[in-house]
This record gives C-alpha cells, sequence and structure tokens, in this order.
C-alpha cells in the first residue's frame, strides 16, 4: 500500500503564497515524493507542486519549493515516498507571504543567525545593534549529571539592564554547570545576579507550562 504522512498547517486567515520552506532532519529519511495542496476552506485542496523522485538532501538542508501565488488557508505536505522507505523526519516548516518572495531566504537566515557579518565599522555596528536587539538571543546552558539542556530568550533592549527567566527542562539530580551566552552578536553579558529554583505548581501554572491533551 502506497505510503501517505501528512504535514497539515492552519495560516489562520486566507493569504496570498508562493513558497513553502522545510528543513530536511537527516539524509537517510528525506521526503523524495510528495505533493504540496493548498485550500481556502479545509475541504477543497488543489495541488500546486508535485514531486516524484526527488533527490538525496543534506542533513538540516533547507529545501524552497516555489509554485504560483495562491490564495489558501490550509496547506498540505502529502509525503508518499522517503530515501530509504521509512518514515519522513522533518525537522522545520513555514510558509512564506507573497509579499516575501523576492527575499533570498539563505540570506534571510544568514542574517537572522549572524546579523553582524558584514558590518564594517563600529557606527554601523552600533546602528544595527540598537535595531536589532529582537534578533539577539541570550542562550541558557544546563549541564547536569544526566546530561545538557538549553533555553533562550530575545534580548529585550541594549541599553538598560533587564531581567531574564530561562525554563530548563528537568533531567538530572547534580547541576554540573550553567553557561549563559550570546552567540549571534558580538556584545558583551554582564550579568549582576544570578538565581536558580525549582518552579512549584503555582509558578507552572502561572507561566502556562503545564499542556492539555485530549485523546482523541
Amino acid at each position: 500500500e502506497k505510503r501517505h504522512e501528512q504535514l497539515n498547517l492552519d495560516l489562520g486567515s486566507i493569504k496570498k503564497i508562493g513558497k513553502l520552506i522545510w528543513k530536511n532532519w537527516t539524509h537517510t529519511l528525506t521526503p523524495t515524493g510528495y505533493t504540496i495542496e493548498l485550500s481556502e476552506d479545509g475541504n477543497n485542496f488543489k495541488t500546486v507542486k508535485k514531486v516524484v523522485n526527488g533527490p538525496e538532501r543534506s542533513d538540516g538542508e533547507i529545501v524552497e519549493e516555489n509554485f504560483d501565488d495562491t490564495n489558501a488557508r490550509f496547506v498540505r505536505m502529502d509525503i508518499t515516498s522517503t530515501l530509504s522507505n521509512d518514515a519522513p523526519a522533518i525537522s522545520e516548516v513555514e510558509v512564506i507571504d507573497s509579499l516575501y518572495d523576492g527575499i533570498d531566504i539563505n540570506k534571510a537566515f544568514a542574517f537572522a543567525f549572524n546579523p553582524f557579518e558584514y558590518v564594517e565599522n563600529k557606527e554601523e555596528m552600533e546602528f544595527i545593534l540598537s535595531r536589532s536587539a529582537p534578533l539577539i538571543e541570550i542562550v541558557a546552558d544546563l549541564e547536569t549529571d544526566k546530561g545538557g539542556v538549553t533555553s533562550k530568550s530575545s534580548v529585550k533592549n541594549l541599553s538598560t539592564v533587564n531581567n531574564y527567566e530561562f525554563i530548563l527542562s528537568p533531567g538530572g539530580t547534580k547541576i554540573k554547570s550553567l553557561n549563559l551566552s550570546i552567540k549571534n552578536a558580538p556584545v558583551k553579558l554582564n550579568i549582576e545576579s544570578a538565581e536558580i529554583r525549582n518552579l512549584n505548581l503555582s509558578d507552572i501554572e502561572q507561566r502556562g507550562l503545564i499542556k492539555e491533551f485530549k485523546e482523541n
């Protein structure tokens, strides 16, 4: 029987779209046969792209799927085959509004991950820093006796002192190290004080960390 695994997206409202981007997880599970289908109502779908015997993709490779601009709210990627004939593995997927069709996606991702790569002087650096704070991330790496966990938080404002909170998933019984760093910007991180504590039930509820699962 022919396999059919699907990725289904609801954009929340009807948008004009002409591009879907997906990130391959591992080369052995690369989707090689699939269709991209769009719908305004979630019932009547139109196929806008079909791939048969697609190429092997490298681990973490970002793939752009372009098609004619179409109004749609619902997007479906129907996967019928993979390189190893096993379940497909896609780590990320994103639909691009037609307003941004002209943007080079690889350059956009490169800028998001390292917005200061092409800075030429101090004045340009200060100008970019003042306007790109939301792109800069503080990374908290916690190492325990059972492995490591990571949490990230966007920088709020570079010109003021701010409080940051990182929610780290439980793991292990002993903390070996906690490292705070900014990896995607040439800025210095000054820490006045830090505290590590367990969250009680009230803390967890206030932060919306309790998820409700309903069985179909």
